[in-house]
């Protein structure tokens, strides 16, 4: 059981490692695109969103038992889906599983 458990959180933690990778490999590439005002702004929001993203799971894995690190990274991942599928989710690479 406690196998199961520990493969089955590793395998979250090995898709969340790629969806960040794939946040920050579109956003980077995208902003040497030379990107439109907007679009500038949206990618802007995004980076900031991962950086908080990738902070509050860090605070949540030091201290698991507090619901509220584990909420708002909860909440800006949510975000950071959204934000990649309205703007990426024509890219071949992005998958169905990342779709808010």
């Amino acid at each position: 059981m406690r196998a199961e458990v520990s493969q089955g959180m590793s395998k979250a933690h090995d898709e969340d490692s790629e969806f960040i990778a794939f946040v920050r490999e579109r956003v980077i590439s995208a902003l040497r695109d030379g990107p439109s005002v907007g679009e500038q702004r949206l990618l802007d929001a995004v980076h900031r969103t991962l950086t908080d993203y990738e902070a509050q799971k860090a605070a949540a894995a030091v201290s698991p038992a507090s619901s509220e690190e584990t909420g708002v990274a909860h909440g800006l991942r949510w975000a950071l889906e959204a934000a990649m599928w309205a703007r990426f989710a024509d890219h071949p690479d992005y998958r169905r599983e990342w779709r808010p």
